[in-house]
């Protein structure tokens, strides 16, 4: 989490706004050995997940499952997870499959995620190199977060 920081309110409120029907239909899979459990998303949004994890009664409504592997919905982007999504389903393995178009794996997302786990305890897996990635989806990233500061209340006059 190093340089990371914490997702803010803000970031939390902008989750969840892919409302592509392509993707909140998308097929979410748990796989289950004896001994192993895996939680492929595809291109879902955290909240559906959620619900048909909830139907389907592998999670109890408010509470709380672990898996061994969870692939990241829609290859880590921000607009198809919430922080609630990270404390609900944890995992010992986290993939990003993300190869930087369209910018994903989110800088917003690993700060969900290290925001819900900040005792750590899991290992990230990357099928790209972050580094070309995260240059250009920082100067965006920073872009929002000045935006926002600088936002200010019709109401109050304040930020």
């Amino acid at each position: 989490s190093k340089g990371l920081g914490q997702a803010t309110p803000e970031d939390a409120c902008a989750a969840c706004t892919d409302n592509s029907i392509a993707n909140i239909s998308r097929i979410v899979v748990l796989a289950k050995t004896a001994t192993r459990s895996l939680l492929l998303t595809g291109d879902a949004r955290g909240d559906k997940g959620l619900e048909g994890l909830e139907l389907q009664g592998h999670l109890a409504p408010g509470g709380s499952m672990h898996v061994d592997l969870l692939k990241l919905m829609h290859h880590g982007s921000d607009r198809n997870v919430e922080p609630d999504f990270f404390t609900r389903v944890t995992a010992d393995h986290y993939v990003f499959c993300g190869d930087g178009f369209h910018g994903n794996p989110e800088r917003a997302t690993l700060e969900m995620l290290f925001g819900a786990r900040p005792a750590g305890g899991y290992t990230l897996h990357f099928t790209a190199e972050l580094e070309p990635i995260d240059v250009e989806r920082k100067k965006d990233y920073e872009k929002r977060r000045a935006r926002r500061r600088f936002v200010r209340d019709p109401h109050t006059g304040g930020p």
